[in-house]
């Protein structure tokens, strides 16, 4: 897997996002952290979820150990991963943190 992922890769924001794991686009981190590690993440909740809402705030948690917990623009996403770098990404970085774990899971 390279190290940054770009929009042709992921497939397309669902209108609601929230619960799912999105990509946000690389050139939204400090160089340091254009890392494909950081830009997958869970949409955990916020107006910009939503499609049909007014509001652009995607409140996110990142899928690696020790997460950060931050507010995203909807704007800065550039997809939904695919299964195949979801598994590419876990071949690398190890499973996600259980957090994003159970989310997925519904629990």
């Amino acid at each position: 897997m390279k190290t940054i992922i770009d929009r042709s890769e992921c497939k397309p924001l669902s209108d609601n996002i929230e619960g799912k794991l999105v990509v946000i686009k690389p050139d939204f981190f400090k160089p340091e952290f254009r890392d494909a590690k950081y830009q997958i993440v869970l949409a955990t909740g916020g107006f910009g979820c939503d499609a049909d809402k007014f509001g652009t705030a995607v409140f996110v948690t990142e899928c690696c150990e020790d997460p950060e917990e931050y507010r995203q623009e909807r704007y800065n996403l550039i997809g939904e991963p695919t299964e195949e770098m979801i598994a590419e990404w876990k071949a690398k970085y190890g499973d996600f943190n259980k957090k994003v774990q159970k989310a997925l899971k519904g629990e």
